[in-house]
């Protein structure tokens, strides 16, 4: 969930509440949806830290992953995000398992909205 922007396409907390309350597991994608890399290391952190703090706000318990804004990352926002207390991120495509080592760069399939919301973006 990008948490600085609802309306128009994106949902609103009533429906991520409902989400949640459904089962669903909430993430974060920042706060505004910045290349966190590519940002001012306090602005980065801010994205990281506020989208966290809003999440947990607004559903009431733990959020522990974040997905990387365009799966941009590097040393210093991995660190960024485990200081801030998530337990996991979502980095993009790559061919290393997912495992104890990699916690801060988890390799996932992504889900694409092509008007069938069970498929999934095919490997290729």
């Amino acid at each position: 969930i990008i948490t600085k922007v609802r309306g128009g396409s994106y949902m609103t907390w009533d429906e991520i509440r409902e989400m949640d309350r459904a089962g669903m597991d909430i993430g974060s994608h920042s706060e505004t949806h910045p290349k966190l890399s590519r940002i001012p290391a306090d602005k980065a952190r801010q994205e990281v830290s506020g989208s966290k703090k809003s999440l947990e706000s607004e559903l009431g318990h733990p959020v522990e992953s974040i997905a990387y804004p365009y799966y941009d990352h590097d040393a210093a926002v991995m660190k960024m995000v485990e200081d801030a207390g998530y337990a996991a991120a979502r980095a993009g495509w790559s061919k290393e398992k997912n495992g104890a080592s990699n916690l801060f760069s988890l390799n996932s399939q992504e889900a694409v909205n092509n008007g069938n919301p069970f498929s999934a973006k095919a490997d290729k």
